[in-house]
């Protein structure tokens, strides 16, 4: 990303790349372009990657993930809040692609193409770092899978798959019926997807 598009400077911007290096700097593209879902398994524990290989034969997993458009990963978390601080800004996050901090890489899913171009996708993405704060994470409601399912679709590029988000779907319901044992233990190494 660069400095040609005035209103959001990607490049300097440290609540965006949260101390990572952006991409470097290049003419803006024009549509179509690729969209992938970069998935990965949440933490870097060995016990949940081989977890999350079991689980996934069975369509669900406790997975991480972020949107690669344009050269860059976008994602969604709480990791911008410091401990014993109320959150602040946006938890709208990029980093480069298939390289997210915290997590180990499982695979990467095409998405399709989309048909924005490069400045309207750093628009839309401007409009949801307003829309996605760091206060609203919610580990079973609001979190990574959920705001990259919102980015596909307003790449005009479809819903992500189902296994990616069924983990946190069950722990929302397990916490809804308030039995929260199984997704607690869960919870804990998820705290930054």
């Amino acid at each position: 990303f660069g400095e040609r598009i005035e209103s959001v400077n990607f490049a300097v911007d440290p609540a965006v790349w949260q101390g990572r290096s952006p991409p470097e700097p290049g003419p803006l593209r024009r549509g179509p372009a690729p969209v992938s879902l970069n998935v990965y398994s949440v933490g870097t524990s060995p016990n949940i990657k081989l977890m999350n290989d079991v689980l996934w034969h069975l369509g669900t997993g406790a997975f991480h993930c972020g949107v690669e458009v344009y050269r860059a990963e976008w994602s969604y978390s709480d990791i911008s809040t410091e401990s014993g601080r109320a959150p602040v800004g946006t938890g709208v996050f990029a980093c480069e692609p298939k390289r997210c901090d915290g997590h180990g890489y499982f695979e990467s899913l095409s998405m399709g193409d989309t048909q924005l171009h490069e400045a309207e996708v750093k628009g839309l993405l401007k409009m949801l770092m307003s829309q996605w704060p760091v206060r609203d994470y919610d580990t079973f409601r609001n979190n990574c899978c959920h705001f990259c399912n919102e980015l596909c679709l307003r790449l005009g590029v479809g819903d992500i798959p189902a296994w990616v988000m069924n983990l946190a779907g069950a722990g929302a319901a397990a916490e809804s019926a308030g039995d929260t044992a199984c997704c607690r233990s869960l919870a804990r190494p998820t705290a930054y997807s």
